[in-house]
């Protein structure tokens, strides 16, 4: 159950092998990118089905201290979650 406000974690693996001297550009996005996408079945707060596509683009980043950083964000393609 996730209530007004509140957020969940979606996980996922890759199922195939990406070659190490690929994945630094593929964490910049830059020609190709991770994407995580699916459909969300449920029941609102009246007990009225919905249902909810979503599409989210992964990066990585340096932050502080020069810790690595992921951050997501819904595309503006096959997507319909707010």
């Amino acid at each position: 159950m996730v209530g007004p406000n509140q957020s969940s974690d979606l996980q996922s693996r890759v199922d195939y092998f990406v070659p190490d001297e690929e994945v630094a550009e593929i964490k910049l996005g830059l020609r190709r990118a991770v994407y995580i996408w699916g459909v969300i079945n449920y029941e609102d707060a009246f007990e009225q089905p919905r249902e909810t596509k979503f599409c989210q683009s992964f990066f990585w980043f340096k932050g502080e201290d020069d810790k690595e950083i992921c951050r997501c964000y819904y595309t503006p393609r096959h997507n319909e979650a707010n």
